[in-house]
């Protein structure tokens, strides 16, 4: 009697996935706010990382849908956590992850205008791991999504915002140094670009963007051809000369650090 009475919840269970959702919904919200509370953080926590191991692939979007509806009412506290949580997820159902890609990464792009400084760290953090699980294949598939990761973070780099082109820019370069093949075209017109953004007067986040180049330059160091490099070099000459005009030190000294890769080709 009693096998037949669980037989029988199980399959309610299974053709109610309504059900399921909402009640998944329901433990979300519930460990988020336990995170609005030091004494229970961590129990929120460690509750919400073992909900990302169960989950099933129809599991998965709602949860994911669950922490990017996050936003400024809740402590940041939770903000962090919940960008955090992408990465954690990305770890465990990378292919169900992927199919969310571009909302996502729009995502990371709002938080970057959070005024908490670890809700920031913790978009750069969760790029790379996104770059690191599902930016590892050298092919068409791979290069679209580079292109999906870096492209919203190009967009916003423009705006005059100083936190938001510092928090762009250093997402941009942990996604290249975390990509196991980044794309080469699109490197080198990414470098093209942000020599351009260094020669603006009005650019407010010039130290950072020159890490950025680093970063562009030292991975295509070690993947293209000879003739390339010596191309590349030439337009790290350019920045160079930028901040010696605008007489930006620390980004100089940087800068200058960078050409010393490339003293055997010249």
């Amino acid at each position: 009697m009693m096998k037949s009475h669980l037989k029988t919840r199980a399959t309610s269970r299974t053709t109610n996935p309504q059900q399921m959702i909402f009640e998944l919904k329901h433990r979300v919200v519930v460990a988020l706010n336990k995170l609005a509370d030091r004494d229970t953080f961590q129990i929120g926590i460690d509750e919400l990382q073992k909900t990302i191991q169960r989950l099933s692939p129809d599991e998965v979007t709602p949860f994911l849908y669950c922490i990017l509806d996050v936003d400024s009412a809740h402590k940041s506290a939770v903000r962090r956590e919940c960008i955090r949580l992408i990465g954690v997820l990305a770890s465990f159902h990378e292919d169900q992850v992927s199919a969310h890609l571009g909302k996502i990464v729009l995502g990371v792009v709002k938080r970057l205008k959070d005024p908490d400084s670890v809700v920031r760290e913790a978009c750069v953090e969760t790029m790379g791991v996104l770059a690191v699980k599902l930016g590892g294949v050298e092919s068409c598939q791979g290069e679209g999504v580079f292109v999906a990761l870096v492209k919203p973070l190009f967009e916003i780099l423009g705006e005059q915002n100083k936190q938001v082109q510092s928090g762009s820019a250093l997402c941009l370069a942990r996604v290249i140094d975390t990509t196991a093949y980044p794309p080469i075209t699109i490197l080198h017109r990414m470098l093209i670009r942000t020599v351009k953004f260094l020669k603006n007067p009005h650019f407010l986040a010039k130290p950072v963007v020159i890490e950025l180049n680093r970063s562009i330059i030292q991975v295509s160091f070690f993947r293209i051809r000879v003739s390339s490099t010596l191309d590349l070099h030439f337009r790290v000459l350019s920045a160079f000369y930028c901040f010696c005009k605008f007489n930006h030190t620390n980004a100089m000294l940087t800068t200058a650090s960078v050409l010393i890769l490339f003293e055997p080709l010249v």
